[in-house]
């Protein structure tokens, strides 16, 4: 009976170790994606991302130019408004030319030979059908291209002269790492690869918690502990303070979960734009604290260290103590 009982006991040490060991691993692995996974979503990579604007009005430019129709209503609308504009241009020019000209004897005769010649009035004589050849222009699918891509080039150019580059080592090292081609195919696969891992860690993290709760029990039915029988289930409580202090205990998440306006009469859409994210557990959190440099969170910190840490190790240390060496059971600080 002695033997069967610490037989069951060693089958339960052995299954919280186990478990243990799987639960840190899988949520070690877990973390690192998610720490990708916040790493790729931060706003730098989307809302402030000067690449990503360039992208994004790439493709407005290109909707828009190809959106361009000058048959019908609308190209006699765009034929007036282009014939005013160059009417107006002629008109300035003429005037001009006559300001430059003005007050010397050579700029009498040039304007006079202007006048005499209607240089002026045969270039509006000629606006019909230069107006005719814009449109013509603007209506062809090659010179719509060379305009779309001549747009697309002067922003792209300004946006590389006026902002900051972004460094993309670290981006592209995830990507690589996970084979993934661009961001979105890898943000897509990492949150289904986490969430996956999520559900393949539930009977892990639920068998450990019976485990632990049989535990209980075996110590609540047996009337009388042996040495050996307290000194194990001692280390499956170590144990299980252990895979406790090492898991993440806090996670803060600061994101712009969606941001919609529309440009250029296109929708645009941001989402999931992460701004801070720390996930800690309780050592780092110490750490954390400790190494801030302010007495309060120095204070705060040695707390956590003494009454999370140090309290629970000591008092198994000197339970183990108390019940191996008898001598010690009268020691005070035992």
């Amino acid at each position: 009976m002695k033997h069967s009982k610490l037989f069951v006991l060693l089958i339960l040490f052995g299954s919280i170790v186990f478990l243990s060991l799987k639960v840190y691993t899988t949520e070690q692995k877990k973390r690192t994606m998610k720490e990708d996974l916040i790493e790729l979503s931060k706003i730098k990579y989307g809302l402030f991302s000067v690449d990503e604007w360039k992208q994004i009005l790439a493709s407005i430019i290109t909707k828009k130019v190809g959106e361009f129709n000058f048959e019908g209503a609308n190209r006699d609308n765009m034929r007036k408004e282009i014939s005013v504009f160059l009417y107006q241009q002629i008109d300035q020019l003429e005037k001009r030319f006559r300001e430059r000209n003005s007050g010397t004897l050579t700029g009498f005769f040039k304007n006079s030979l202007a006048a005499l010649t209607g240089g002026f009035d045969n270039i509006k004589r000629d606006v019909p059908r230069i107006t005719e050849d814009i449109l013509d222009f603007m209506n062809n699918p090659k010179n719509r291209r060379a305009v779309r891509e001549y747009i697309i080039e002067k922003i792209s150019a300004y946006a590389d002269k006026t902002f900051v580059k972004i460094d993309y080592s670290t981006h592209n090292e995830i990507l690589t790492k996970y084979n993934y081609k661009d961001r979105s195919d890898a943000i897509l696969g990492l949150t289904t690869q986490i969430q996956t891992a999520n559900s393949g860690s539930k009977p892990y993290e639920n068998t450990l918690l019976l485990v632990a709760a049989l535990t209980g029990l075996y110590i609540i039915l047996s009337k009388r502990l042996s040495k050996n029988e307290f000194l194990i289930i001692t280390i499956s409580c170590v144990t299980l303070l252990i895979i406790g202090l090492l898991l993440p205990m806090i996670e803060i998440d600061a994101r712009i979960a969606n941001m919609s306006f529309n440009l250029l009469g296109e929708p645009v859409s941001f989402q999931d734009q992460v701004l801070y994210y720390k996930s800690k557990s309780i050592l780092e959190v110490v750490r954390l604290m400790v190494t801030q440099g302010r007495i309060d969170l120095i204070c705060v910190g040695i707390l956590v260290l003494t009454f999370s840490i140090l309290f629970p190790v000591a008092k198994s240390i000197s339970s183990v103590l108390y019940v191996y060496l008898p001598r010690l059971k009268s020691n005070k600080f035992i």
